[in-house]
């Protein structure tokens, strides 16, 4: 649970998320390491402000439109129900 970890701060977790993102050197390994945060984020069934904030951020570092992002969260979600 989010509230249990202690988190960078924000300015801070961005700088390193751009600078992980930097070594991805292809759009699908950036879509990837995307489809992997959030079945991370899925993997408790909860949700909370400080996974949202991280969700954006993480878009933004890996250059991913909101289209995009929904649309490999839209993919997440199908392979999971489908399990």
């Amino acid at each position: 649970m989010w509230s249990s970890l202690s988190l960078p701060a924000r300015v801070d977790r961005v700088e390193q998320l751009r600078a992980t993102a930097d070594s991805f050197t292809t759009d699908e390994a950036r879509r990837l390491a995307y489809k992997m945060s959030i079945a991370t984020a899925l993997s408790d069934s909860d949700s909370a402000d400080a996974e949202f904030d991280f969700d954006l951020d993480l878009q933004e570092a890996l250059s991913l439109s909101g289209a995009t992002a929904d649309g490999l969260a839209r993919e997440v979600h199908e392979a999971l129900t489908r399990a």
